[in-house]
């Protein structure tokens, strides 16, 4: 059974005492390093021994799986082939979420493709294999679990008996806020087809908001998206390296410019001089991701040639490249000080809330409305303002702005 980071850590603590003397103190020393490392990632919460247990559990139940095919309890998770980065990790992130609170195996079906194809958004899209960005996703990869036609056909043996949702049914999401999800769906599998982050709506519900809260802390995201989402070592490497080299030491203040369809060019503008005025000035310490050249060439108007990036090719959605760019920038925004972007970008939420993602965090998000750039002052991530489910929860502005704090970044143009 694969044991949890943390589990393993407080494991060795208990071996080392049984070590001859020097390899003791080499170990201790060696244990304490990674122990401390561990909770200073994954924060205070991560070290409850409840949170441990639950990952325990849901990583026992996944191991088990490729034997009980034909009986155990899931839910199969898929993403729109269309949908983006972002979008694919929040809403794998309420799946995991979804899982561990009703006791279901997770398998997770993500299309890949490598022949560019148009974005729900008319942008030029790719999509890697998820094995390029996470480093469990053999623990529920519908590819790697499915792979024989011989476990599809277990696993699928009572597929017309199925349970679906898919975030764009208002009506049937909305009974998520108010029923046990066990009651409500009793079938064997439950396949949810989503793009958002419907974690918002489970953390309303009566039954398992109490219990997420309790084993992942009154913000369940950041502890469960740390896990679920942790880098591959190829992911982990690229953005070590960065951090080491340019992060580590300095106060950064992190800008992610979603230029297509999300953000306007007075927006960008309002952003990029936020983000200066919270760098005191010094766009030295300031870290722009982009989600495409122009974006990138409007940073340069304002800021100037000094500014911190990250990119081996020009930034888009299309080639390997640019996409192991995209994901390596998010984590790196996650790192920051504090963020500016715009809450209409499931990008910026994601890496809002691996960034802590509390309106008591020191590590804030600004959100760019017309010229002005607001703290936000609720939990992150939220649902994105313009989804459909987000009608389900308490109004953005209502929630996330109430007494926020605002700057003008008009005449920081002048």
């Amino acid at each position: 059974m694969r044991q949890s980071a943390l589990w393993s850590l407080v494991l060795c603590l208990l071996l080392v005492t049984h070590c001859r003397p020097q390899q003791a103190a080499s170990a201790a020393h060696e244990v304490e390093r990674k122990l401390l490392d561990f909770l200073r990632e994954h924060g205070e919460h991560a070290a409850k021994l409840s949170a441990v247990e639950i990952i325990q559990n849901f990583e026992r139940r996944q191991a088990a799986l490729p034997s009980q095919l034909s009986s155990a309890r899931a839910l199969f998770f898929s993403t729109q082939s269309m949908a983006g980065l972002g979008n694919r990790m929040v809403a794998l992130v309420s799946a995991f979420l979804m899982s561990v609170c009703t006791d279901r195996v997770l398998v997770v079906d993500w299309p890949d493709y490598d022949k560019p194809e148009i974005h729900r958004s008319s942008e030029v899209s790719t999509m890697l294999p998820m094995d390029r960005f996470f480093h469990l996703c053999s623990l529920y990869d519908a590819r790697i679990i499915l792979a024989s036609q011989q476990n599809q056909k277990e696993f699928g043996w009572d597929y017309a008996q199925w349970a679906s949702l898919n975030d764009n049914n208002v009506s049937a999401f909305k009974q998520l806020q108010t029923q046990h999800l066990n009651t409500l769906f009793p079938q064997r599998v439950l396949a949810v087809s989503a793009i958002s982050f419907f974690g918002s709506i489970l953390e309303q519900n009566p039954f398992h908001g109490p219990w997420l809260r309790q084993h992942f802390g009154d913000n369940p995201f950041p502890e469960a998206a740390r896990y679920i989402l942790k880098p591959s070592a190829e992911i982990s490497a690229l953005v070590n390296g960065y951090y080491l080299q340019h992060f580590a030491g300095r106060r950064i203040v992190a800008i992610h410019l979603r230029t297509i369809k999300y953000m306007s060019l007075e927006q960008q503008g309002a952003a990029l001089r936020c983000a200066l005025f919270l760098s005191g000035g010094h766009a030295s310490s300031i870290f722009v991701a982009a989600d495409t050249a122009a974006g990138m060439s409007t940073a340069q108007r304002e800021l100037g040639a000094g500014f911190l990036s990250h990119s081996s090719v020009p930034p888009g959605r299309a080639g390997a490249a640019a996409l192991i760019d995209g994901i390596v920038n998010l984590f790196l925004m996650s790192k920051a000080d504090a963020l500016v972007g715009t809450s209409r970008s499931s990008f910026t939420l994601l890496a809002a809330g691996l960034h802590g993602g509390a309106q008591t965090s020191a590590r804030p998000l600004y959100d760019v409305i017309g010229s002005r750039c607001f703290r936000v002052t609720c939990p992150l991530p939220r649902l994105q303002r313009d989804h459909p489910l987000a009608t389900l929860v308490q109004g953005y502005n209502f929630s996330c702005l109430a007494g926020a704090t605002s700057m003008d970044a008009g005449p920081l143009a002048e």
